[in-house]
């Protein structure tokens, strides 16, 4: 009994701690770079920020985040403000499902949200 009650302790303890990691940032005036991929080699496109999408640089994704494969409204917002050059508003989270941008990256940086 003492044995399954310390493995649904461990258990527990681990998935709280995986969960409290995640977070969701909301970054101001951004430009981002493109780097569009194609979806035999790589699992995500990637956006680059000009700026700091942290207080500070983001301990493990710095200034790149990627885009989801099937985001394509995300990644079209994207595409019209790099063209326009204009800033965008995004939301990234910082936990998500980790991508291969071929050739860059494997990042768990995920873009949520691209907004004006």
């Amino acid at each position: 009994m003492k044995m399954i009650i310390a493995c649904l302790a461990l258990l527990l303890s681990i998935s709280l701690s995986q969960s409290s990691l995640a977070a969701q940032y909301v970054v101001w005036g951004v430009k981002l770079q493109v780097y569009s991929q194609g979806h035999m080699e790589s699992n995500a496109h990637m956006v680059e920020a000009n700026i700091a999408l942290y207080p500070n640089e983001h301990p493990w994704c710095g200034r790149r985040i990627y885009v989801a494969m099937e985001d394509k409204e995300i990644m079209a917002t994207v595409l019209s403000a790099r063209l326009l050059d204009r800033p965008v508003n995004i939301i990234y989270e910082d936990a998500a499902e980790q991508m291969l941008v071929a050739g860059h990256t494997f990042s768990r940086c995920k873009v949520i949200s691209v907004f004006f």
